[in-house]
């Protein structure tokens, strides 16, 4: 599970030093965010106390700092109505384990993602969207464990993996999405020089 969770890390750090404006400021947050991930790595715990608030907090901050650019007020709601949702698809898993080995599940995580990029936000909200959705999630989950006073837990190495590659998807949705602008613009380009040399 290490060796997975630092290659997914080391993955996306790459690819935010080497394919995101450098003078972007929230280039450098990402590259926080990520080292962040991979120092926390061994402090998580699988228990309901404080690390594991403090820890799903710090990361909804990130989250939240992606997200924040967002004007239109109604927009603000989707992170919390999306973690809702994401909380009960948990406890699903959590309460059917059996139905989390299906392959097909894995494409279910393909889907969400080119659902959050279709929503036509920027990257650094679409990073902040998901990642907001999956810790507020995990804590509404750890939340609703706490009170019943179960032995389960919502495993954490489990959820900044799914955030890394949900990451990792929405780096491919954005780089295919520049390529295909960067062809129109092309065309458009070309055509003009037609018209002009007609």
């Amino acid at each position: 599970m290490a060796v997975a969770y630092y290659w997914y890390a080391w993955f996306l750090m790459i690819l935010a030093y080497f394919f995101l404006n450098r003078n972007s400021i929230k280039r450098d947050v990402l590259m926080v965010f990520i080292a962040f991930q991979m120092i926390s790595f061994s402090h998580l715990n699988n228990n309901h106390d404080v690390s594991t608030y403090t820890l799903l907090g710090v990361l909804s901050l990130f989250g939240l700092i992606f997200w924040i650019e967002q004007k239109k007020f109604w927009y603000h709601a989707l992170p919390f109505s999306f973690s809702l949702l994401c909380a009960g698809v948990q406890l699903f898993f959590l309460v059917n384990p059996v139905w989390s080995l299906f392959p097909a599940i894995q494409w279910l995580l393909v889907g969400v993602i080119y659902i959050v990029h279709k929503l036509g936000f920027p990257f650094y909200s679409q990073v902040g969207l998901w990642v907001l959705v999956n810790t507020l999630g995990t804590l509404w989950s750890t939340l609703v464990l706490t009170y019943y006073q179960t032995s389960d837990y919502m495993n954490l190495i489990e959820m900044n993996l799914l955030i890394g590659k949900g990451i990792i998807l929405l780096f491919l949705l954005q780089g295919i999405y520049q390529i295909k602008r960067s062809l129109v613009k092309l065309k458009r380009q070309q055509r003009n020089k037609r018209r002009i040399y007609a």
